[in-house]
């Protein structure tokens, strides 16, 4: 730790402290804890509950554009893996050409860049 990092968190308060100590320890030792799986798919969703979080908390802003992307990979890659017996990597990897697909084809639309007029 650098001396600025560690003279932050010694300025913090205990009650800030201790909290953040335990999420560390229970990232820690989550691996040994939680089964893999499900500890990669529950931060995936955190992760998009995040990005909602930003978008319609605080922009206001309400997008299908995440759900389109996200349920396209993730069909993209379970079908990769399920169906054509892919390999995890590859199946994600897929599911990445997958999603950049689905960018150009939406981006490519006749309706791209319309605003919507039905309020």
């Amino acid at each position: 730790m650098t001396d600025v990092a560690l003279e932050r968190v010694e300025t913090q308060p205990v009650s800030q402290r201790v909290p953040a100590a335990i999420l560390v320890l229970a990232v820690l030792a989550a691996p040994w804890l939680i089964y893999p799986i499900f500890a990669m798919k529950a931060l995936c969703f955190a992760l998009f509950a995040c990005a909602f979080n930003l978008l319609i908390g605080y922009v206001g802003l309400l997008s299908f554009g995440h759900a389109l992307f996200f349920g396209g990979a993730s069909y993209a890659s379970a079908h990769a893996a399920m169906a054509w017996g892919w390999p995890p990597e590859l199946a994600i990897l897929f599911s990445v050409l997958v999603s950049a697909a689905l960018g150009l084809l939406v981006e490519r639309s006749p309706s791209a860049g319309k605003a919507s007029t039905s309020r």
